[in-house]
Parts: C-alpha cells; structure tokens; sequence
C-alpha cells in the first residue's frame, strides 16, 4: 500500500527499519554448498533478532560467491526480515552481460549505481557501510547530506537525484529453489541414492 501511496504522489508515513551488517569472509571448501551457508547465516540472524530489519551483506567473502549462491543468500526467509541484500558489484554486472544485456545498458547500470554509491567493490575495506548497530537514522548519510542532489545523464536526459530518490525490490523463491546449481546437485544425489 506504501508503494502504491508513493506512485500516485500521496505522503506516506513509516518507520526507518534498522540496517543490520553481516560481514562475509573467507572462501566456502569445495564441498561446502551455498545451502550451508544460508543456514549458518539464518542461525546467526535469528540469534540477534532481525525481524522487520534490513540485511545487508558486505566483505571480502561476497566477491567469492556466484550469482546463484547471492541469490539464494539474499532470500534467507526463516529469519523474517525486510529484506536481505547483496549489493551490485562487477560479478553482478558480468551476470547481466552473460544473460543478453548491450554494452550501452551495463555502462548505464554501472555508472548510475556507481552516481549513487551502490555499486561495491567488496576486496575494498573502506566502501564497508557503517550500520544500524554503529548509528541510526539516515543510514548514516550525514544529516548536510540528506538533500544532496547528484546529477545523472541517461538517454541524452539529464535527471537529478537526492537521497531516497529511488526504491528498488526484489521478491524470489524459496532457500534453495532461487539458486539452480544447488538443484542439480540435489538432483545428482537423489538419483544416486535412487
């Protein structure tokens, strides 16, 4: 209904849901699979209580993991949060290449994210947001900083965009069907087992 408010220009009102950071590091053995970390990560979330919080996933162990196994990192559905993140990096930009995306599109998607500090270089320490646990409200956009405009070129058309400016969501399926590699191998070993 908040979607909808906000479409047809009407205020809404909410509550800023805390940003909860979950550092990832390390590269998973061989014979770990993406389902194990997820239920690692569910075990730990639910120890500090993420309900109606917002996830988002950061640090060098990111860059290590496949489209699939982030896809299916960011559903973590036993833990009833807002949302679970993973923000774009070059491994997501190379995922949009590799499913028919033009050149022209990637360098619009790229520069945009980059116009809005979304896109992450995790191999880089000091991109590493600070979250809800270390401050609250605003995200920790310095209050000078929330009605900053940064200006952006798409189509030939110059846009202007401030904190807040745009919404993006994502809805997938459950743990293990969002990520078709664990599939297969569940499918391998049931027939193995057959």
């Amino acid at each position: 209904m908040e979607a909808e408010a906000v479409m047809l220009g009407q205020p809404i009102s909410m509550v800023l849901p805390e940003v909860i950071g979950y550092r990832l590091q390390g590269t998973p053995d061989k014979f770990i699979t993406s389902t194990d970390i997820v239920l690692t990560v569910t075990k730990h979330l639910r120890q500090i209580g993420v309900v109606e919080k917002f996830v988002e996933f950061f640090g060098p162990g990111v860059a290590q993991l496949s489209i699939a196994d982030r896809a299916q990192i960011a559903n973590v559905p036993r833990v009833w949060s807002h949302c679970s993140l993973l923000p774009v990096d070059y491994i997501s930009v190379q995922y949009l290449e590799q499913t028919g995306r033009d050149a022209e599109k990637l360098d619009d998607i790229t520069r945009y994210l980059k116009a809005v500090a979304m896109f992450r270089d995790y191999s880089n320490s000091s991109q590493d947001p600070d979250f809800t646990q270390q401050g609250f409200k605003g995200f920790q956009v310095a209050p000078e900083r929330h009605h900053a405009e940064v200006p952006f070129q798409y189509n030939d058309k110059e846009y202007s965009l401030s904190h807040g400016s745009v919404v993006l969501a994502a809805i997938t399926s459950c743990t293990n069907t969002s990520n078709p590699s664990v599939m297969l191998w569940a499918g391998l070993l049931a027939k193995k087992l057959d």
